[in-house]
């Protein structure tokens, strides 16, 4: 997802014990999502959290469009997508 300044502000209000550590540095969590603008849904937003200090936090958020382990799904799935990733970077037009 885009990471306006209204995004980061709702990600950074979520508590810390709301998110759980996977490894050291990256904590997950998620929650339903419906897009404002969206006839469909929910969706799942995940969102992570990067550094080990509050003072260190950065978060960012994903939707994802059927719900399951994040930490897996990065993990697990992450090789697959960044070919799609490569496929849409040089062949995007």
């Amino acid at each position: 997802m885009a990471l306006p300044a209204s995004l980061r502000q709702r990600l950074e209000a979520i508590p810390p014990a709301q998110f759980t550590p996977q490894w050291a540095g990256y904590a997950t969590t998620k929650q339903p999502y419906t897009p404002v603008t969206s006839q469909r849904g929910p969706f799942s937003q995940r969102m992570q959290r990067l550094g080990e200090r509050p003072d260190d936090w950065q978060c960012k958020a994903c939707l994802a469009t059927a719900d399951g382990d994040e930490a897996a799904a990065v993990s697990r799935d992450y090789p697959k997508r960044w070919h799609i990733e490569e496929c849409f970077n040089a062949n995007q037009a």
